[in-house]
């Protein structure tokens, strides 16, 4: 059979031939199921292995002093924030439930076999040894992009082969350590996906499978991985987790890894501002709110009417509009500028990272708030907070990091890589008020939200009879009316993050912003693909093809413009017209999922099933649980004529997919949960009213 390259003169991929093989579930239970995490014998490993740490910080100073202060070095039973969460696992699903956590947070205690044993405490050997330097420098190869410590150790020891110093000071057995200790999965992302990504398979849940926490997945399609062409980010630099939470810093102890004085910086930095608090590290709370800080960009459009009656873009926000006794409606564009996953990250259902807004008049009274601190410290329940909002089989929110009890998800309002959001507020300014009025409008992030704070806290009391320190509280973003962002980037940054995310009837809200945007911004086609992207939701696919065609004249080396073509065809049931167009998306995007399916199924229904099983296949060694892959593998399979193989595939899908009892969960939430409807809307709007009592309106 001919390649897609002589059909289509651009894409060549292997053709499938007979025997067909399906992924296969790995549901072989081991020693360390439900984690993933193995030796290349599958045993144990001496009670010392990890503890060569002082050795390691001999000739390592500078890493090892970084490390010492990581979220990494305090992974296990002493850290006050893990610990309780731990102690529920091990309560409710027994010794199964803390091996899920162990292959990730507890690597000395699960491969000593002391999580199999007695209770364990803080003061146990092993359980400060955290996210060691053996760990990752002991890795020999991942098994699969499955994650929950998808990794098989070497069982040789490290210090078998730590350098000899002579007395010239020179060192032998170099190159063996490097051997050793410096293995390709170490410059791979794959190697940090095998613990953030996570699966909550059936011997967590005692249900059906979950996804759990993924930071893997989102960046390997994005731009930050040069490989999304479902938006146009023309001037993102490709970046890694090493590029962003391991950059070069200065090495001041003398580390002999130092290159040009500096080392890749083990401190892996991200947003553990609370984690530093407790451990009192004033200089590591600094750096992570550096990091922090600019993450993401707020701005602030406004309209005193509702949006749908109003035919014209929002206008940005300007105080000396503001009237007293009028209605004020403000569109907070939220925008992922520089995170390479979603933000927040990692266990999102148990970070506080909310809208803080508050109007004030002339007096300097705040006339109205949003995302205030009450006394205690507790966060407004009417805040707008970027998070995800895990539910227990009742439908009720499972906020106290407690994973056995998820059976789904509520709602997602975490920021995808580059992405925009619009959270709506509004209110009227009280007819007492005084001109001229000023705004603050921020996003504030603290680690740990209430529920879970409150319940690690009284843990802490009960177990130290210390109380909790205060949650450092950081200035992720803010808006600043006298500097804003150029005018056609805020228009435009409004509009797409309608088109990509409101509801279908109301997808035109994003025309009257992206026009301004495409008026305004002189040569940039981002405007054109997204007025197309309006258009092909709208069901106008000539009027997005022509729209696209100008987005091509003013970028010709863009790919953007085939993907939408072939979406709007795929839309319309003409995939096998999308051929060529997706053939080219996918030479310039190789391990785009998205793209791959789509192409996928268009060559299926064209009757060229040995091709689409060929990219069916590449694309699961990406994502082996990508449930929509695994269906159209079940599919070719079929057509081909392997029944069993398409059994496998099937079973696959049915562990993967989006279960059939979730909407009934969410639905109980949306009835009985304050806030769960209204969040659950992709573009929602808030109430914003004066303070109720004593409130603290800004960190």
């Amino acid at each position: 059979m001919d390649d897609a390259a002589s059909r289509d003169g651009s894409l060549s991929f292997d053709v499938a031939t007979p025997p067909f093989r399906a992924p296969r579930m790995d549901t072989t239970l081991h020693r360390n199921s439900p984690s993933n995490a193995q030796t290349q014998t599958r045993s144990l490993l001496p009670l010392d292995t990890f503890s060569a740490l002082d050795q390691c910080s001999v000739c390592h100073a500078d890493i090892f002093d970084q490390w010492n202060r990581s979220a990494h070095r305090f992974s296990s039973m002493d850290n006050m924030l893990y610990a309780p969460s731990f102690e529920a696992a091990r309560r409710a699903r027994s010794v199964p439930g803390t091996r899920f956590c162990g292959g990730c947070h507890d690597p000395a205690l699960l491969f000593a076999g002391d999580i199999d044993g007695a209770p364990i405490t803080a003061a146990h050997e092993r359980a400060s040894l955290g996210v060691g330097c053996v760990l990752c420098h002991s890795v020999d190869h991942l098994h699969d992009r499955t994650g929950n410590g998808g990794y098989v150790l070497r069982t040789d020891p490290i210090t078998a082969t730590i350098p000899e110093r002579t007395e010239d000071g020179h060192f032998i057995n170099v190159l063996a350590h490097r051997r050793r200790v410096a293995s390709e999965s170490l410059r791979s992302a794959d190697l940090c996906g095998a613990c953030h990504k996570v699966a909550l398979t059936e011997l967590v849940t005692f249900g059906p499978w979950l996804r759990g926490q993924n930071e893997l997945d989102p960046w390997e399609q994005s731009a930050f991985n040069d490989n999304d062409p479902s938006r146009y980010d023309p001037d993102v630099r490709r970046q890694t987790c090493n590029d962003c939470h391991m950059p070069r810093e200065p090495a001041t102890h003398g580390d002999v890894a130092a290159h040009n004085g500096t080392v890749r910086s083990h401190r892996f930095l991200g947003g553990h501002t609370t984690l530093a608090a407790i451990q009192h590290d004033d200089d590591t709370l600094a750096r992570q709110r550096a990091v922090l800080e600019g993450a993401i960009a707020i701005d602030v459009l406004m309209t005193t009417a509702q949006l749908v009656d109003t035919p014209t873009a929002p206008q940005p926000f300007a105080a000396a509009r503001v009237r007293a006794g009028q209605p004020l409606r403000l569109e907070i564009v939220l925008s992922n500028e520089r995170v390479g996953h979603h933000f927040p990250a990692g266990t999102a259902d148990a970070t506080d990272v909310w809208i803080a807004l508050t109007l004030r008049d002339a007096n300097g009274r705040a006339v109205l708030v949003s995302g205030a601190l009450d006394a205690r410290g507790r966060l407004d329940p009417e805040a707008h907070r970027l998070h995800t909002r895990p539910l227990d089989a009742n439908g009720l929110p499972a906020e106290l990091r407690d994973p056995h009890r998820f059976r789904a998800q509520a709602y997602d309002t975490t920021l995808p890589p580059r992405a925009s959001r619009v959270v709506r507020f509004q209110g009227d300014v009280p007819p007492d008020a005084r001109a001229p009025f000023s705004l603050t409008a921020q996003v504030l992030h603290r680690r740990i939200a209430d529920p879970y704070w409150a319940f690690v806290c009284a843990e802490q009391l009960r177990t130290t009879h210390r109380p909790c320190p205060t949650r450092p509280i950081t200035t992720v973003a803010a808006f600043d009316e006298h500097t804003p962002r150029p005018l056609w980037r805020r228009y435009y940054d409004h509009g797409r993050a309608l088109a990509e995310v409101q509801i279908q009837e109301r997808v035109g809200e994003a025309l009257a912003s992206l026009r301004e945007s495409q008026r305004l911004a002189g040569t940039h086609a981002g405007p054109w693909i997204e007025l197309a992207r309006v258009a092909i939701r709208q069901g106008r696919n000539p009027e997005a093809f022509e729209l696209l065609a100008r987005a091509e004249q003013i970028d010709p080396s863009s790919q953007v413009p085939d993907y939408f073509r072939a979406l709007a065809n795929t839309q319309v049931f003409r995939a096998a017209e999308s051929i060529t167009a997706l053939s080219r998306v996918l030479t310039r995007y190789p391990r785009h999922l998205q793209t791959t399916e789509m192409l996928a199924n268009a060559l299926g229904l064209a009757g060229r099933h040995p091709e689409a099983l060929s990219l069916l296949f590449s694309g699961l060694n990406i994502d082996p649980e990508r449930a929509p892959m695994l269906n159209l593998l079940a599919l070719e399979l079929d057509a081909l004529g392997a029944p069993d193989e398409s059994n496998l595939a099937r079973e696959a899908y049915e562990r993967h997919r989006f279960h059939d009892g979730i909407p009934a969960i969410r639905t109980r939430c949306k009835r009985e949960v304050p806030h769960c409807q209204r969040e659950s809307e992709s573009v929602h709007t808030h109430p914003w009213g004066p303070p109720l009592g004593s409130v603290t309106t800004a960190p």
